[in-house]
This record gives C-alpha cells, structure tokens and sequence, in this order.
C-alpha cells in the first residue's frame, strides 16, 4: 500500500511468497538434476542435485563409484596410446559435430554435473579449447 512515496510490505505474506518461490525453484533444480543423471549407471545412488552448499569444488571432486569408460581411448600429449601409470591423458569427449561419443557419454554427463570427478586413482574434467576433450589426471 502507498503512503506518501513509499511503500508498505507486509512481511509475512513477502516471507510465504519467497518460501513458495524457493520451493517452486527446488522442484526445477531437482528436475534437472534427474534428466542430467539419467544417463548414468553407478552402483550408488547420484544426488539429483547439488544446491550451492552442496557444490564440490575443484578442489574436492565429485565421487562417482562406477561408471562405464572401459572403451575410452586415451592419448599421452604426444598422441601416443596411454598407459595405465601415465599421469595425464586425454580423449575426444565429443564428436566432430559436437555430439557426445557414446563411449564418453555416462563421463561426460558425470563431469557436466559435478565439475570434476573421481573414479579409483585418477580424476576427470573437460578441457580444450571448447571444453571438448576429457583430461584424466592420476592423483
């Protein structure tokens, strides 16, 4: 209500209004969350979402128990086969026309989620130039 040039809230209605709003945004993130993670296979339980709080850092990967990336060849920097001690490697992510490979799909929906992610011994992240080439970093 206006009185003279200013404005009167009612701060419980404004405190129902942005909880409903919260709740409203929570059910989208969770949504989301879900249709990321469909199309990983892990033998726990993925979070559908991460809030904020809940974010890992880069410091603190994401762990994810299994995921299917037997089939993912990887290259040393001199595009050489990778061996399993090698201590960074890459692969192509992505396609030529910017499709997910099949091989790197369950990895790279993973990486999409949490940023970076662990698996046994080694961590992984998107990198290149457009963020189209997975790096694998043994920690």
């Amino acid at each position: 209500m206006k009185n003279g040039g200013t404005v009167t809230v009612d701060a419980d209605r404004a405190a129902e209004l942005l909880a409903e709003l919260r709740r409203e945004v929570n059910v989208k993130i969770d949504n989301f969350g879900r249709f990321l993670a469909a199309g990983m296979v892990t033998k726990a339980s993925v979070p559908a979402r991460r809030r904020p709080a809940e974010k890992a850092s880069k410091e603190e990967p994401a762990m994810v128990l299994e995921l299917d990336i037997s089939g993912i060849e990887w290259q040393t920097k001199a595009k050489q086969p990778a061996g399993p001690d090698d201590p960074w490697n890459w692969a192509f992510g992505y396609n030529r026309d910017g499709t997910v490979r099949r091989e790197t799909n369950q990895l790279v929906q993973a990486i999409l989620q949490y940023g970076t992610v662990r698996i046994g011994q080694y961590e992984f992240s998107l990198g290149g130039r457009d963020n189209n080439l997975l790096n694998r970093r043994r920690v």
